[in-house]
C-alpha cells in the first residue's frame, strides 16, 4: 500500500490540476496515490477546487488550525433548531 500523501504533496497536485484546467487541458478526473478520485466538471467544480487549494494553503500555514466549516445546526423532522 502506498504511503499517504502529505498536505504539501496534495497542494502540489491540486495546483497542477488547476493549472491544467486553466490552460485548456481540463483534467476531468484526478486520482491520488490512495486511490481516491475527484471529478471536476464545470464552473462549480472549479470553485470547489480553488476552495480546496485555499484550505490546503491555510493548513500548511497553520498546521494546528482546524478548518471552519460553518455553524452546526440540528434538525428534527420539519423543525430546525439553531
Amino acid at each position: 500500500m502506498p504511503a499517504p500523501l502529505t498536505t504539501a504533496q496534495k497542494l502540489v497536485e491540486a495546483e497542477a490540476t488547476l493549472h491544467s484546467w486553466m490552460t485548456g487541458d481540463r483534467v476531468a478526473q484526478w486520482t491520488d496515490q490512495n486511490g481516491e478520485s475527484v471529478r471536476y466538471a464545470g464552473q462549480a467544480s472549479l470553485t470547489q477546487l480553488r476552495a480546496y487549494i485555499a484550505e490546503l494553503r491555510a493548513l500548511l500555514a497553520n498546521p494546528d488550525a482546524v478548518a471552519y466549516r460553518g455553524p452546526l445546526r440540528f434538525t428534527f423532522g420539519a423543525r430546525r433548531f439553531f
